[in-house]
């Protein structure tokens, strides 16, 4: 992939970003509006409970089939056998767990009906399918179509969640999954029409060798798949076994789900920029490392306009009941800037087939994470999960620093300060999206 490729590609993929942000954050505003905190909680449980199931029990072909279609060590017939293995093995093991949480209700399972505990999971089927199938487009070389299918799931879901609840005035809690449902599918059925040319029911047979290929690549990436992502979300199931309360769990699902745009933002040129690692790590260290700068810098400066502008905005667009997610946010909010830097080395080491050691770092981080929650949220409630957050990020921020810094040669200052021709490059892309927006 060429530099001019790789900048299109990121453009085209931040643009997609962009869209799905704002489809989530007025998804947000509907379900708070609607539901308020307590309905805002109970969504966070069963998300975050759906999310966990994703990662624990899913074959892990989605980064498996970007690493290996694009180095080159699988073709796409491969990589689809061998996903369609995975998919059996996992819906049968989601089957059982459906089962045991309907019919026992374990104590993390927060006031929710078993029919939002259905459509909670029913979900997960297809949002694995849709991520096996991106990844292979990522491996194809088309990183940002495969990252359409978060913009076309947030807007589809946001649409039909606008009809259903606002204009039919169905205010009942199953219809916020169901939307969620009808926003999987849509996005299943676009990577779907991209692969269409490679998917064909003669390819469809078992490959047994591609499939312990993938599952080996998994396994050491199983902690990674599980602890990166639950250290943003592991507080939605912690706090309510801690606090029982459901009105708290939605105060600070509500912060961390606004801070979390940004990390999002640098999964938009992560997404890019792993396939082509997988291809020439060496030659990709120095754009990762001005990567680095760039994603670091936008997230300051983001990070700068939400501490000025939390206090007014956030209770006046999400309600009165969230006034106290504002203190929140503030605690979580340098180690959630810091960790838009550790999600790029997160995809570094992912194409340098180096799965394994992400795995230990995430592991750690959120070890460090549920420790101080243990022992701070009995004592001063959210915020001591808030702490726990700001202290796991900067834990895991420093650990990627220095793997990265080994790892490629690279110094600290290469991947920290911001240099002239990258506020060039920032400048150069705004005046040309302004300009297209113009011409249009």
């Amino acid at each position: 992939m060429s530099k001019g490729n790789f900048t299109k590609q990121s453009t085209a993929t931040g643009i997609c970003h962009a869209i799905s942000m704002v489809c989530i954050l007025l998804t947000q505003i509907i379900i708070a509006r609607v539901f308020g905190a307590e309905g805002r909680g109970i969504f966070a449980n069963a998300f975050t409970l759906a999310g966990f199931l994703t990662l624990m029990l899913d074959s892990g072909h989605a980064p498996a089939n970007a690493y290996f279609v694009a180095s080159g060590k699988q073709k796409i017939s491969e990589a689809v056998n061998s996903t369609l293995i995975g998919l059996v093995i996992s819906v049968l093991l989601l089957a059982v767990f459906t089962f045991y949480t309907v019919f026992f209700r374990p104590s993390f399972v927060v006031l929710l009906s078993n029919s939002i505990i259905i459509l909670a999971f029913a979900v997960i089927p297809i949002t694995w399918s849709t991520e096996h199938m991106a990844g292979i487009l990522r491996g194809t070389g088309r990183p940002d179509l495969a990252y359409w299918v978060y913009g076309i799931s947030s807007s589809s879901r946001l649409v039909s969640l606008i009809g259903l609840c606002l204009l039919l005035h169905l205010k009942n809690m199953e219809i916020v999954f169901i939307t969620g449902i009808i926003g999987a599918v849509m996005s299943l059925v676009w990577v779907l029409w991209f692969l269409r040319s490679h998917l064909t029911f003669a390819c469809l047979r078992l490959n047994l060798q591609a499939f312990k290929q993938s599952i080996i690549y998994s396994m050491k990436f199983f902690f990674a798949r599980i602890a990166n992502p639950m250290q943003i979300r592991i507080e939605m199931i912690v706090i309510p076994l801690i606090l029982a309360n459901v009105v708290s769990l939605g105060v600070y699902a509500q912060g961390f789900a606004i801070l979390n745009q940004l990390i999002l933002s640098s999964t938009v040129v992560g997404y890019v920029l792993m396939p082509r690692v997988a291809k020439d790590g060496t030659a990709s260290a120095f754009l990762t490392a001005r990567v680095c700068r760039l994603v670091l810098f936008v997230s300051v400066c983001i990070g700068i306009a939400i501490l000025f502008l939390a206090k007014p905005v956030v209770p006046f667009v999400f309600g009165e009941d969230f006034s106290a997610t504002v203190p929140l946010m503030l605690i979580m909010l340098p180690g959630m800037v810091f960790r838009s830097f550790s999600k790029i080395i997160y995809y570094y080491l992912q194409g340098r087939g180096k799965p394994a050691t992400i795995s230990v770092v995430s592991f750690f981080s959120l070890a460090v994470l549920l420790g101080i929650d243990i022992l701070l949220i009995p004592v001063i409630g959210i915020k001591g999960a808030a702490i726990g957050t700001l202290c796991s990020c900067l834990v895991e921020f420093i650990i990627f620093a220095i793997l990265f810094s080994r790892e490629s040669g690279v110094t600290f200052a290469q991947m920290f300060f911001i240099r002239k021709e990258d506020l060039q490059l920032i400048i150069d892309k705004v005046l040309g999206l302004v300009k297209l927006r113009v011409k249009s």
